[in-house]
């Protein structure tokens, strides 16, 4: 058998080897397969990348934020800070964008733009928001900053002016620097003005407000609760008024001058000159509502204090005039023992601290007095406290004193009082001094002698006349009482008055004397008081340790005042405002005597 050949019909092909020829699969399924997988893979990686890109931006964003957030709080909390800052001055200048303001900015800027992703976009975002926030807050705090300074400007010109208007709402106040301040004053208000922070017209309302509290004030503290010195204020202005625009270019202005001078000297005004230039000064509508305002309060006053010192006045005068009858007494005429523990019961109204101790120093180791004793201690009590007429002291003096000589081992006041009164009125009563001889020291004796002899002697009438006048002007000076009974602080200046009118008409009608008209005869009056008014003083203050005896003897006035007081009357006043309501009460009646008293040294220049 014959083996047949196999003849292949196939091609050479360029597939792989091993696969079988007649079973070729179609490659496209398998590509696409293939390409499917790498799309996967490729969008897993985009996604990949875009979380990526993401929580960068996340992480931007968040960091921006934060930093955004912090330098507002930042700002904020500054703001907080420098609104309540006591130096608002020097925390933002606009003009030149310095202060501390500014300082603690661009620290904050720094601080928290540090913070932020380092990027030109990140950075640019966040300077934006940062400045937008820095401006808004900056211009919040200047506003502020700006009421402050303003509140402050406005309260430092109303405290300069107040100080300004307490001091010169002192009556006894040194005026000389007064136009000074006032200018001082004026340039303040107008600078602020011009500063913005306060209205010309409020300006003007307190330049006339500050005068006219001033002249208030002062007519309240000159005047005070006293009546009549309100009256007299009110008279000051009727001269003024009366004599208002004459002038001194004519004979005839100058004469009304002279007058317009002599009816103001005339004014009982003591210590006064500061409360009438500012009262004279001001509107007189203004002028004289205030004194009558004050002398409403004033009338209220003293109607409290007549009440109080009459009934003060009653317990006081029982207890003199019992007083009295005991002087007189056939116990103390035949020297029976007092004792003095009774004696003050009985009398511890009237009796001063200086009376007491020398009643205690005569007494014995059981507290008694002899009669005789306290008979001769109470002549001198009684006679200094104005209690005895002329016929009862001198009846009183004949039970006590032998009269071994024509002249008197000392003044009688009544009858020194009396004298003094005639020389000042030109009264030549001789008669009346021989009378009463024996009740003075042969010293008294002789000046009052002297001083009536001159009354008699023949004087140039236009001189007289103008000496009238001058001396109407030393009355005036020296507070001359006019009145009959003196207490021994107005017999002071009763004597002072009587010394100086003694010596000016040696000086006027000596032969030659310069001293013709009233211009020469005030000048050397003023020479007179001025020596006089030192002389007052010195004669005063023995009688000012006895009332600063009593006043201490008390312990709810013990050290209010002493001789050296510059405001005495408010000193005593503000030790009983000082004192519990019931204690005000208690004493009430003890104070009013004791201002009472005060008063009467005051009104002598004791303090001055």
């Amino acid at each position: 058998m014959r083996i047949p050949r196999y003849r292949s019909n196939v091609q050479m092909t360029t597939e792989a080897p091993g696969r079988p020829m007649t079973a070729r699969m179609r490659a496209a399924p398998m590509v696409n397969a293939i390409e499917a997988k790498a799309n996967v893979f490729n969008a897993a990686l985009e996604q990949v990348n875009e979380y990526a890109v993401q929580r960068q931006k996340m992480i931007n964003e968040t960091k921006r934020n934060e930093a955004i957030f912090g330098a507002k709080e930042g700002l904020l909390s500054l703001v907080d800070r420098l609104e309540a800052d006591k130096n608002p001055f020097d925390i933002i200048n606009m003009d030149n964008k310095t202060g501390r303001w500014f300082d603690s900015v661009a620290k904050i800027k720094s601080e928290m733009r540090s913070k932020v992703t380092q990027t030109d976009a990140e950075l640019a975002y966040f300077d934006q928001q940062f400045t937008q926030n820095e401006i808004s807050l900056r211009f919040q705090l200047k506003d502020r900053l700006d009421t402050a300074i303003e509140t402050r400007a406005k309260a430092a010109v109303q405290s300069r002016n107040q100080q300004y208007k307490d001091k010169y709402s002192n009556p006894n106040v040194d005026f000389t620097l007064f136009n000074e301040e006032s200018s001082e004053i004026g340039t303040m208000l107008n600078q602020s003005v011009k500063s913005g922070y306060m209205a010309p017209e409020l300006i003007d309302a307190l330049g006339r407000d500050t005068v006219n509290d001033i002249m208030k004030n002062l007519v309240t503290a000159y005047a005070g609760n006293d009546p009549n010195l309100v009256y007299n204020l009110k008279n000051y202005l009727d001269v003024l008024d009366k004599y208002a625009g004459v002038t001194d270019e004519t004979f005839e202005g100058k004469a009304k001058l002279i007058e317009r001078d002599q009816e103001l000297a005339a004014i009982n005004l003591p210590n006064s000159d500061w409360t009438k230039i500012v009262l004279g000064s001001v509107n007189r509508s203004e002028a004289r509502a205030a004194l009558a305002t004050t002398m409403t309060a004033a009338n209220k006053f003293d109607a409290r204090l007549t009440k109080q010192l009459n009934k003060q006045s009653e317990l006081t005068s029982n207890q003199f005039k019992n007083l009295k009858l005991l002087a007189f007494s056939a116990d103390l005429s035949l020297d029976r023992n007092q004792n003095i523990e009774e004696l003050k019961g009985k009398y511890g109204l009237i009796f001063t601290v200086p009376f007491m101790k020398k009643i205690e120093a005569e007494a014995d180791s059981r507290g008694n007095i002899g009669g005789n004793e306290f008979q001769d201690l109470l002549l001198d009590f009684l006679t200094l406290n104005n209690q005895l007429t002329i016929t009862e002291q001198a009846d009183l003096e004949s039970k006590i004193l032998q009269q071994d000589s024509i002249f008197s081992t000392q003044d009688d006041p009544r009858v020194v009082d009396l004298l003094s009164k005639k020389v000042i009125a030109d009264d030549e009563d001789t008669e009346y001094l021989e009378d009463n001889i024996h009740r003075l020291t042969r010293e008294t004796y002789v000046k009052f002698a002297a001083d009536l002899e001159k009354i008699g002697t023949d004087q140039d009438a236009e001189t007289k006349d103008a000496f009238n006048l001058v001396m109407n002007y030393v009355k005036f000076e020296l507070n001359m009482p006019d009145k009959d009974e003196l207490t021994n602080v107005e017999r002071v200046s009763m004597q002072s008055t009587n010394a100086v009118k003694a010596q000016l008409l040696r000086d006027v009608f000596k032969e030659d004397s310069k001293l013709t008209d009233y211009n020469s005869i005030v000048e050397q009056a003023d020479k007179l008081i001025a020596v006089e008014k030192e002389n007052v003083k010195r004669a005063l203050l023995p009688l000012f340790g006895n009332f600063l005896e009593e006043i201490n003897a008390n312990e709810k006035f013990r050290g209010s005042i002493s001789a050296t007081s510059t405001d005495p009357g408010k000193d005593l006043e503000d030790r009983l405002l000082s004192l519990s309501a019931a204690d005000q009460n208690l004493v009430a009646g003890l104070y009013y005597r004791l201002q009472g008293r005060l008063n009467t040294f005051i009104v002598r220049g004791f303090f001055e």
